[in-house]
């Protein structure tokens, strides 16, 4: 369960960080 969380937040952070690349 912690190891999901983790996956996801790092998955938000590479999105986020994507998307301000972007604009």
């Amino acid at each position: 369960m912690k190891l999901l969380l983790l996956l996801l937040c790092l998955g938000l952070t590479l999105v986020c960080g994507h998307a301000e690349e972007a604009s």
